[in-house]
């Protein structure tokens, strides 16, 4: 077996285990909407700082991408050893 076979067989893992953890959890809601308003449980700070999160994870990501594109994986190792000393 190839170290690609392997590989994709890890991905097609996580998401069959993936998919099975969503409709467990899913196997409740009725509708879209009870769905996405979770029955009002959350605040609207929990809302805010949810969507603030995904916003600068996804921020920081393509930066790093584009940084990478730019100037070689050997700067942002560097600057990558140098915020974790």
């Amino acid at each position: 077996m190839s170290p690609l076979a392997i590989d994709n067989s890890i991905v097609y893992v996580f998401l069959l285990v993936t998919l099975m953890l969503g409709l467990f959890a899913g196997r409740g809601k009725q509708t879209i909407h009870s769905y996405a308003i979770a029955h009002k449980q959350h605040s609207t700070v929990t809302l805010v700082l949810t969507y603030l999160a995904t916003d600068i994870g996804a921020g920081s990501l393509f930066s790093d991408a584009a940084s990478v594109f730019k100037q070689g994986v050997i700067v942002n190792l560097s600057i990558t050893s140098l915020a974790i000393a």
